[in-house]
């Protein structure tokens, strides 16, 4: 079974905020010189956050993947392709959207690397000359 955890992202901030590694129910966001923790709970209804579950895979490299993450993704016969990692809410499980808008099947036999998230490395999923 895996881990339920998640992450948020500030929209006001523009920062990550990630599970605290030494506190169960905490996440933590470093900016600067400060490492700032608070409850889970504080973000929770929130609308300043937006929540980004963890999938339960780690990427070639150990990077934990969740949710609105970009991936580098080795497919056989087509080379590497980026996709963004959504919950799909009619079949409850997580999936693959490429550039076109294509759903994949999303699990731990793709050779996958994280390589950004939608706020941070929008760029990577845009089409070329949008």
């Amino acid at each position: 079974m895996r881990p339920i955890k998640f992450r948020a992202w500030d929209k006001r901030d523009m920062v990550m905020w990630l599970p605290d590694k030494h506190r169960a129910g905490y996440i933590t966001k470093t900016t600067g010189n400060c490492e700032c923790s608070k409850p889970f709970s504080d973000v929770l209804g929130d609308e300043r956050y937006e929540l980004l579950q963890f999938t339960g895979l780690l990427d070639k490299n150990g990077v934990e993947i969740y949710e609105f993450d970009y991936l580098n993704v080795w497919l056989d016969g087509l080379g590497n392709e980026t996709f963004e990692v959504q919950w799909d809410t009619h079949k409850a499980r997580f999936i693959l959207i490429d550039k076109l808008g294509d759903t994949w099947s999303f699990d731990d036999s793709n050779d996958m690397e994280v390589i950004g998230n939608v706020w941070e490395s929008r760029h990577l999923l845009e089409e070329d000359g949008q």
